[in-house]
C-alpha cells in the first residue's frame, strides 16, 4: 500500500530492501545516471543503504571531492555521492549539498537510520510511530493508510484552522493527528528504542545586514544566480524554462542564453484573446524573440478548465493546497513532459527580493518602526501609551498573527504554541521589520504551496522535475543579508521594488522590459466577478466536505458571500478573499481524496 501511495512520485522504476529491522521502498523519475542510479542503494561494503528523494546539483564537485581522497564510484548518480559522502564526513555531509533532498541512510552495524532534509524544505519527509515502530514516507496519505480509520477522522482541527487562516502549515505540522514533518534545514538520528524523533538544525535564514555596497550587490547577485542556474542544468534528460518573460523567468533565459550558451524550450501559459490580451504572452513573445529562444505559448482556457480540473490537479495532494492556480500549473506541466523532465522556473524571487505589488509599503511601515524604536527608550516615562509605543516588534508580531485565529475555542494553546515557535525562529533569523518578516514568513510559511508544494507534487505528478535557481541557499543566504533599500528603493513607488534584480536584469533588457509591475504566470486569469460566480457554483457543490472534516460549513458559506458581495461592487481582492479561497480550496481537496 505504501508503494502504491508514492507511486506518482516516480514512475520510471520501483525499488525496495529490507534486513530484520529496516524496510525502505522507493520510486524513481529518472534524471541523472538514468541506467545506474536505482533505489534503495547499498555502499559498497553493504553496511549503509540509501533511499533518497530530490537532486543534488553540486554533487560532481562533492564527488571530484571523495575521489582525491580515494573513494571509489561505482555510478555517475547523485544517490552515491550523497552515500558515500555520508560515509566519510557524517552528518556534515548535509553542510556540502546545494541542492532539493529528503533521505534516509541505514546503518546496518548500528542499527540507527540518519534523516535529513534540505535546507527549505522543497522536498517532503513526513514521519509517524504507529504500533511502536517508525514509519516515513513523502506522502502523509501513506501513513494515514497506516490505520483503520478514514483521513477525515484523522483531521487535526487546530492546524486546519491554523492552514484556513495563514494559507499553510508551518514547521513540522500536517493537517493530521499524529503525523509529523521533519522541519526544512534539519537532520535527525533515529536508534533502536527511541521514542521521539530529535531534530537538529542544521541551516536557517540570518538577516544580520551587509554594508555591501549596489555595485558589489550587482556582482554577487551575478554570480549567485549565473552558478545557481548552471548547476541546475545538470540532467541525463531534456530541460525547458517556465517562461512568463518577467523578470525573474526573464533573467534566467538571459543567463541561459548569453552567459551559459544554453536555449532550453521555453513555455509560457495563459489565456489570450481580442478582448483580454495577455501581457504575458506579448512580453514572452518579445523577448523569446531577441533572445532566439525555441518558446511554445499555451492557451488555457480557464473559464471551461479551472474548476473542472481541479479535482484531478489535486488528486495527489495529500495535504491541502491554498493556490486555485495550481489547475493550469498541473495543464503546464502537463504540456511540458512531451518535450523535456526537467523544468528551470523563477520561484522564489518575489519572497526574497519584495516582487509584489503591496511590499513597497513594508518599506513605509519600516521607517515608521525606526521612529517608534527611536521613541520607546523614553516611553517608561509616560503612562497610558498605545501598546505600538511599548511592545517590541516580535511581540507586535505575535499579537497580530494570534489575533487572526479564532478567538475563545478549545485549540488556544495549540496555537499559541505554534505562533510561539515561529516568533522563536524570527529571533533566531534575527527579524527586526516588517520588510524581513514579510520574507521569512512568505518563505516559509504563507507562500509555501507556490514555492515548493506545487512545483513537487504537480510536477512529479506529471513527472517532471522543478527547479528554482533563486531557491539556492546561497542565494537566500546573500538576499538575506541583503540591506532593504536595495530590494524597495523607495517606499512610495510601486515600481521601486525588487530594485536590485530589476537593476540587474535592465542591464540586460532595457528599462521597458525591467520595470513593467509584477504580472507573473498566469497572471490574466482574472479573479473578477465571472470567476466569483463560478467559484461560487462549485461551492454550493462541496460545502458538506467541510462539515465532514469537522469545519462549519455554514459560517464558511456565509464567509464567501461575504467576498462575493464585495467583488460585485467591484472590489476584486478584499479583506474576506483569503478566507473564501482557504475554505474553497480545503472543500475542493477533502472531495479529491
Amino acid at each position: 500500500m505504501m508503494h502504491a501511495d508514492i507511486a506518482y512520485r516516480g514512475r520510471d522504476a520501483q525499488g525496495q530492501w529490507q534486513d530484520n529491522q529496516c524496510a525502505l521502498l522507493h520510486t524513481r523519475l529518472s534524471i541523472l545516471d538514468i541506467g545506474g542510479g536505482d533505489q534503495p542503494m547499498p555502499s559498497n561494503d553493504g553496511r549503509y543503504v540509501i533511499c533518497y528523494n530530490g537532486e543534488v546539483f553540486n554533487y560532481i564537485e562533492i564527488q571530484d571531492e571523495l575521489k582525491k581522497q580515494g573513494v571509489i564510484f561505482k555510478t555517475e548518480s547523485d544517490t552515491e555521492v550523497i552515500l558515500n559522502g555520508f560515509i566519510h564526513y557524517g552528518a556534515d555531509i548535509v553542510q556540502k549539498l546545494n541542492g532539493m533532498f529528503a533521505f534516509v541512510i541505514w546503518d546496518k552495524r548500528e542499527k540507527s537510520l540518519f534523516i535529513a532534509r534540505d535546507h527549505l524544505g522543497k522536498k517532503p519527509f513526513y514521519y509517524r510511530y504507529y504500533k511502536g515502530d517508525f514509519y516515513f514516507s513523502s506522502t502523509t496519505k501513506s501513513l494515514c493508510n497506516l490505520t483503520n480509520e478514514t483521513f477525515q477522522d484523522q483531521i487535526n482541527i487546530a492546524h486546519t484552522n491554523l492552514f484556513r487562516t495563514f494559507g499553510g502549515l508551518y514547521g513540522d505540522m500536517t493537517m493530521f493527528n499524529d503525523i509529523y514533518a521533519l522541519k526544512p534545514g534539519h537532520h535527525a538520528v533515529l536508534k533502536p528504542g527511541d521514542k521521539k524523533l530529535l531534530q537538529t538544525r542544521y541551516w536557517h535564514m540570518d538577516f544580520t545586514k551587509s554594508t555591501i555596497t549596489k555595485q558589489d550587490a550587482l556582482s554577487q547577485y551575478d554570480q549567485i544566480l549565473t552558478q545557481a542556474t548552471k548547476i541546475r542544468l545538470r540532467s541525463d534528460v531534456p530541460l525547458a524554462l517556465t517562461f512568463s518573460g518577467g523578470v525573474d523567468s526573464g533573467t534566467l533565459a538571459v543567463i541561459c542564453v548569453n552567459k551559459l550558451g544554453i536555449n532550453p524550450n521555453s513555455f509560457t501559459i495563459d489565456y489570450h484573446d481580442e478582448g483580454s490580451e495577455s501581457p504575458d504572452k506579448i512580453r514572452s513573445d518579445e523577448l523569446a524573440g531577441t533572445l532566439g529562444l525555441n518558446h511554445r505559448y499555451i492557451q488555457y482556457d480557464y473559464m471551461d478548465h479551472i474548476f473542472s480540473d481541479i479535482s484531478r490537479s489535486l488528486k495527489h495532494y495529500d495535504q491541502p493546497c491554498n493556490q486555485l492556480p495550481v489547475t493550469y500549473l498541473h495543464y503546464l506541466y502537463k504540456s511540458i513532459k512531451p518535450h523535456a523532465t526537467v523544468a528551470i522556473c523563477g520561484n522564489g524571487a518575489d519572497e526574497l527580493f519584495t516582487g509584489y505589488r503591496s511590499d513597497y509599503q513594508k518599506r513605509r511601515n519600516d521607517i515608521a518602526l525606526q521612529i517608534i524604536n527611536g521613541i520607546r527608550p523614553i516611553t517608561q516615562f509616560i503612562p497610558k501609551l498605545p501598546t505600538i509605543f511599548t511592545q517590541s516588534f516580535h511581540n507586535t508580531a505575535k499579537s497580530k498573527m494570534m489575533a487572526k485565529l479564532p478567538q475563545s475555542d478549545i485549540y488556544g494553546d495549540v496555537y499559541e504554541a505554534v505562533i510561539d515557535g515561529f516568533i522563536n525562529d524570527l529571533v533566531d533569523a534575527n527579524v527586526q521589520n516588517y520588510t524581513d518578516f514579510n520574507t521569512y514568513y512568505s518563505l516559509m510559511w504563507g507562500a509555501n504551496d507556490p514555492n515548493f508544494r506545487m512545483p513537487d507534487i504537480t510536477g512529479m505528478d506529471n513527472q517532471v522535475e522543478v527547479r528554482s535557481p533563486f531557491l539556492d541557499h546561497t542565494m537566500v543566504e546573500f538576499a538575506c543579508a541583503l540591506p532593504n533599500h536595495l530590494k524597495v528603493s523607495s517606499p512610495w513607488i510601486k515600481k521601486d521594488t525588487k530594485y536590485l534584480p530589476k537593476q540587474y536584469y535592465e542591464g540586460h533588457v532595457g528599462r521597458e522590459l525591467a520595470q513593467t509591475l509584477k504580472h507573473g504566470m498566469g497572471s490574466n486569469i482574472a479573479f473578477d466577478k465571472r470567476l466569483a460566480q463560478m467559484m461560487e457554483v462549485e461551492f454550493n457543490t462541496s460545502y458538506g466536505a467541510l462539515d465532514m472534516i469537522g469545519i462549519n460549513a455554514a459560517h464558511a458559506k456565509s464567509k464567501f458571500q461575504n467576498y462575493k458581495n464585495e467583488v460585485d461592487k467591484g472590489n476584486d481582492f478584499n479583506i474576506h478573499a483569503a478566507e473564501a479561497f482557504s475554505n474553497f480550496m480545503l472543500a475542493k481537496w477533502a472531495l479529491a481524496q
